[in-house]
């Protein structure tokens, strides 16, 4: 993978919907060379999917909240994550090093509901302790983005002058 890939998966990431076209005008390449790098990073799994943003229903606002999380020293990390993507309303999950275990994303439309997906990771076999953090605000501008990949187009893009 090259810079030029880097780049179109940083635009991806931004808008999957741009065309063959508009990303290679942005990249400097030709429409065919984009659909071609685009096949191979699907074909060896680089990009392993597109997905849907829903807009929210007016009224309906969604809650996040960080859970930390210790599982105890005999707990198998691999089945405590499989474990921890079968409940509704767990988002991502992060196995991390140091005094915590996992970081777990939980998202509900109503405080209860985030009460309900912190009881059902509690619940698991291996869980011994779990600290739930309601957030208040966020900063994102979409969190289906990486800041660091948009800061790399912004940047090529500033380079390139479009």
């Amino acid at each position: 993978m090259d810079a030029k890939d880097r780049l179109l998966l940083a635009y991806l990431q931004r808008d999957a919907r741009m065309t063959a076209v508009e990303l290679g005008t942005r990249l400097g390449l030709s429409r065919s060379s984009v659909q071609a790098r685009i096949a191979r990073l699907e074909r060896t799994g680089v990009i392993s999917g597109y997905t849907v943003i829903l807009r929210q229903r007016a009224g309906q606002e969604t809650l996040r909240s960080w859970m930390l999380v210790k599982v105890d020293k005999e707990a198998d990390s691999v089945q405590t994550m499989q474990r921890m993507r079968e409940i509704p309303g767990v988002g991502g999950i992060y196995l991390m090093t140091g005094e915590l275990d996992f970081i777990v994303e939980a998202v509900a439309t109503t405080p209860l509901g985030i009460d309900s997906v912190r009881t059902e990771v509690a619940a698991l076999p291996g869980v011994a302790d779990i600290r739930t953090h309601l957030v208040l605000r966020a900063s994102l501008p979409d969190p289906g983005v990486s800041l660091a990949a948009v800061a790399r187009v912004d940047q090529h893009e500033d380079e390139v002058g479009v």
